[in-house]
This record gives C-alpha cells, structure tokens and sequence, in this order.
C-alpha cells in the first residue's frame, strides 16, 4: 500500500502544484463578465455557454458556490481535457451541493442540450438498448457539466474510439 501512495505522490508531484479549492482560483476576466450576477453568458472560444444560478451555495460550510465550481474547472481545463477526450462522461450532479442527494445522468436527450456539444450513443447491457453519453473534448464542454452540477468529474476508462 505503501509504494502505491509514493508512486501516486510522485506522479502528482511532478506536474507541479495543485489546487484544491474552488475558491482558491483568481477569474481570467477576458473570458466571462459579470461575474458576480447569479445568471450571465460566458464565451470559450466560439461557443457561449449560458451560466445560472452562479450564486448557488454548494459547499456550505466553506461557503462555495456553484460559480467558484465553474471559475475552478476554468483555471484547469487545460491540464484536466487531455484525460477526458473521447470519453463518455458517467455525469454524476450534485443540483443542491455536495451536501444533498447527488444522482447520475448519463443518457443526454439531444434536443434539449445545445447543439455543439458532442455525444456517444453507446448500447447498454444492463439497460437493453443505447444510451447517449455526453463525450467532454473541450473546455466549454467542462464548464457546461459544471454548470449541471457536476462537482467530480466520471470519464470512462476507455474512449470512444475503443470501447
């Protein structure tokens, strides 16, 4: 157990240091505006993303919101996508915060989620028929999860590509 954790330790260590904490990471202010309003547009790259209820407490004792969820995953989405990409994603949301009952989603309808993100429809053997999973490739794709109430994120093991 012991040369698993140094093992783990030194992988981590090696990619510099890590921030734990939502709150922890300052806003790039060339990415978002009003920031403090609960509801507002947030551009990445081409895409805007609609973001409510920013003001949403999540972590109540610390008192982080679901905004300082999103500002989070935007400061690390550059090191986080390259381990997400092409993975369907096991949505697990926390709608009320990390305190309240959390549920997974995992097979998105097409018509109700915008039209740039990107899906897999995948056959399920438990449930007997395809399930649509949304697939995170980029950092609007990160962001939009985030904005549902994703506070860990679920990619699978294998890509889309290899199942």
């Amino acid at each position: 157990m012991k040369n698993n954790t140094r093992k783990e330790q030194r992988h981590i260590s090696t990619r510099g240091p890590v921030k734990t904490s939502p709150k922890a990471v300052s806003t790039n202010k060339k990415s978002t505006t009003a920031r403090n309003t609960k509801d507002f547009d947030m551009k990445v790259g081409r895409t805007t993303l609609h973001l409510t209820n920013q003001d949403k407490i999540y972590w109540p004792n610390e008192k982080y919101t679901k905004g300082d969820l999103i500002k989070y995953y935007e400061q690390v989405a550059d090191v986080m996508i390259p381990y997400l990409e092409d993975r369907p994603q096991s949505m697990n949301r926390f709608p009320n915060g990390i305190n309240a009952p959390s549920f997974f989603h995992k097979d998105v309808t097409s018509s109700v989620i915008p039209a740039w993100l990107k899906t897999e429809e995948i056959y399920s053997t438990s449930n007997k028929g395809k399930i649509n999973y949304l697939v995170c490739n980029d950092k609007a794709s990160l962001l939009y999860m985030a904005n549902l109430g994703c506070i860990e994120i679920n990619p699978w093991n294998s890509r889309i590509y290899k199942l």
